[in-house]
Parts: C-alpha cells; structure tokens; sequence
C-alpha cells in the first residue's frame, strides 16, 4: 500500500455556514463572481475532506436543498427530496489507492431525460479526483460496478457495455469465428465496451486506458478497473 504523504497541511473543517446561508438560486447569481463559487450547481465548499464523518445541508444554485456528506475518505451529496433517487458518491480506497463512484442525476422530475440541476456527474467527479490525489498522493486507478438498477429498471454504465458488446459481436458475426478467433475478440470487445461507458471515458480522459476485469462471467454485474500503462 502507497504511503500517504506526511506533508499535507491539516484538513480544515468543511465551512457549511457559508452555503447554509446562501441564497443559492440562479436568478441571485448575476456576476461572475457569484457563479465561481458553485462547482456545477454545488457549492465549492462542499468539497472539502473532514477528519470526521458529518452530514449539513445546503443549497444548491437551482435553490434545492442538498445533504452533505463528508469525511476522510468520502464524499456524497444528496438531493433532500429524492436522496436514493439523485446523488453523487465517490470514496478514496487505501487498500489499492483506487477511486470509486456511484453517480445518479438522470430522471428529475420523473422524465429519464431530464438532469438533476444541481448534479453534474464530470464535474463532481473531476473534482473529488483532483480531491483525493492531492490529499493521498497518485491515484493507481479508477473502478467500475455497474449492474441494473432495480430502482429504474436501467443504468446508464451497465446498459452502454451490454449494447456495445451485441452490437459490435453483430457488426463482425461474432458467431462465424473460430474458437480462438472467438476468444480473442471477446476480450477486445469487452474491454472496448467498458472504455465506451460514461466512466470508461471519464478515466480514458485521465490516462486511465488499460481495462482489467474482476469476478470474470459474474452474472450480477460488471466489475472492473481502468488503469495506467505500465511505463
């Protein structure tokens, strides 16, 4: 396990007051200088590690309230209303010096083509990334769960790897291979799939281009890493 490095300043406490006390609303955030303080339609001060676990609410800059989350080595941020149907969590694992993240904004207002307003997964994620490598030094990768979501009946990660994978076994007639042909293109297939996700791209955007795969056939999900090139 990589140290983590001892010349990190002290972690502050996060600075809920501020953004408790904000208005938060679009129509009150006229100057450039209003809009900066808001990451996506988060307050930036909600991205801040705790050296304890806590929970505030605040506002978001559409006015809708969100609960906080903060400790060590996590940070999730809820809508109040609707916390199991619109949030974004991402945490820090020591044991691997890997990232994970579960990230639900689609579907507000119960049209699945609408987006949380407040919930912007790239920039939440972006954030918690720079977050996390500043506090714990390099991070070695960064893992993908996907499953369907028995809440919606879809998720976004899993329904992406699923149709590439038919699609693309449909575009080469996949059955008409040979057996070691089959084999192989199995593996590029699949580890194309899981790069065309909406996380796939988020890590190939970061360097993270090679694609290892966890509990291989696993029936309930997809599970793998997205990792580095060895130099």
């Amino acid at each position: 396990m990589t140290e983590i490095r001892e010349d990190k300043k002290p972690i502050t406490n996060y600075p809920y007051e501020k953004a408790r006390d904000s208005v938060g609303n679009s129509d009150n955030c006229d100057s450039q200088e209003d809009t900066t303080q808001y990451i996506g339609g988060i307050p930036s001060v909600a991205f801040v590690l705790t050296d304890e676990e806590k929970t505030e609410q605040i506002k978001g800059l559409s006015g809708r309230e969100l609960l906080v989350t903060t400790s060590p080595f996590e940070i999730v941020i809820k809508d109040r209303l609707n916390p199991m149907l619109h949030f974004t969590r991402a945490d820090y694992d020591e044991t691997d010096n890997s990232i994970n993240a579960s990230i639900f904004t689609a579907g507000f207002n119960g049209d699945p083509r609408e987006k949380h307003p407040d919930l912007h997964a790239t920039k939440f994620l972006s954030t918690v990334y720079k977050l996390f490598r500043d506090k714990y030094g390099e991070i070695k990768a960064i893992n993908g769960s996907w499953y369907p979501d028995s809440r919606s009946g879809m998720s976004v990660n899993y329904d992406s790897f699923i149709n590439y994978i038919r699609e693309e076994k449909e575009r080469i007639d996949f059955d008409q291979l040979d057996e070691p042909m089959k084999d192989s293109e199995e593996k590029r297939i699949k580890a194309e799939a899981a790069k065309q996700t909406w996380t796939g791209r988020f890590a190939n955007s970061l360097g993270y281009t090679e694609v290892e795969f966890k509990y291989e056939n696993n029936p309930n999900g997809i599970y793998c890493k997205f990792k580095k090139p060895q130099s």
